[in-house]
């Protein structure tokens, strides 16, 4: 394997096709010689066009314009096997030893201040409107997770707070326009070291883990979010602390490899998992009540071989 170690599965993969990438931009964007210009242009790339954004999921040649999802790409170079993209034992003894370390941020819980006054959501209010009537929540989430509107230049923004040991800690401040970015996050704080909901998930027995904050509300009380498609080492120890008796990784459609990373390492540590399959290009917070309740019923069971067992059945990710 080459020595550049990310941690995730897509740039892991295209690592043994591609070689090591030209530029590495921090952990976002990946640069190596396009393997489809020749074909598309007739001429090799030799200089490095080949972009490839894992945290988005997306890749463009600027020299042959061939672009699409990360998936697509992985097709497209032939890696089709789950065992090309799960891991070995050795690779989940180093995260699980990684995970193990001190790190150099230590997770603060001490209460974090919100950048604007915010105030309380209520009946008659743009963003109580935006909740309900536009994405179909109870009005009963806005009391049960704190959910407050900001202020000032903030004032289209839902905060969604995580709290940890009781104190907020982090928030997400979701805009209601079209509005980019689309979501803020604390600076001085890092999400790696917090998971969505972790209080109020903890007690129960089946722990739901997804992505994103509003996947987390669409699931209920018993689930947690990542604020994001990889679920950290850091993030693994927390869901182990839980205790829970099952857990169900419900990651987007988008991120089957990564939820069976993240299966992988809560399985290492024996704890009972299932990977949850959404429709195609959908999460659990686009899909109905009815239609998330199935897809969560019918996760299928992993052990570190259960995902191979399961394409030998002939089902595929």
């Amino acid at each position: 394997m080459s020595h550049l170690r990310t941690y995730h599965p897509v740039v892991d993969a295209l690592l043994s096709k591609l070689g090591e990438p030209n530029v590495v931009a921090g952990d976002k964007e990946f640069i190596w010689c396009c393997p489809f210009c020749f074909d598309k242009i007739g001429r090799e790339d030799t200089k490095y066009h080949l972009y490839v954004n894992p945290v988005k999921g997306k890749f463009m040649c600027h020299r042959c314009e061939t672009k699409g999802t990360a998936d697509y790409l992985l097709r497209r170079l032939g890696i089709r096997d789950i065992k090309q993209i799960s891991l070995s034992l050795d690779d989940i003894w180093d995260l699980l030893t990684e995970a193990g370390r001190s790190i150099s941020d230590p997770p603060d819980y001490s209460r974090l201040d919100y950048p604007v006054p915010t105030l309380r959501i209520r009946e008659g209010m743009i963003s109580y409107d935006y909740l309900v009537d536009e994405r179909g929540y109870d009005p009963s989430v806005i009391k049960t997770y704190k959910l407050r509107v900001g202020t000032s230049w903030l004032k289209h923004r839902i905060f969604i707070p995580t709290h940890m040991q009781g104190t907020r800690v982090f928030f997400v401040a979701r805009t209601m326009t079209d509005e980019e970015p689309k979501y803020l996050n604390p600076k001085e704080r890092y999400r790696r070291n917090y998971l969505f909901n972790y209080d109020q998930a903890r007690g129960y027995e089946t722990v739901v883990v997804t992505e994103g904050v509003f996947s987390s509300l669409a699931v209920g009380e018993n689930a947690v979010a990542a604020f994001g498609k990889y679920v950290t080492p850091e993030q693994i120890k927390l869901l182990l602390k839980m205790n829970a008796k099952e857990y169900i990784v419900a990651l987007d459609s988008d991120a089957q490899e990564n939820a069976v990373r993240c299966a992988s390492l809560l399985s290492a540590r024996g704890a009972k998992v299932r990977i949850a399959e959404l429709p195609e290009g959908e999460d659990p917070d686009s899909i109905s009540s009815s239609e998330l309740q199935r897809v969560l019923d019918s996760a299928y069971s992993y052990t570190h071989f259960g995902v191979m067992e399961k394409t030998l059945e002939g089902l595929t990710f």
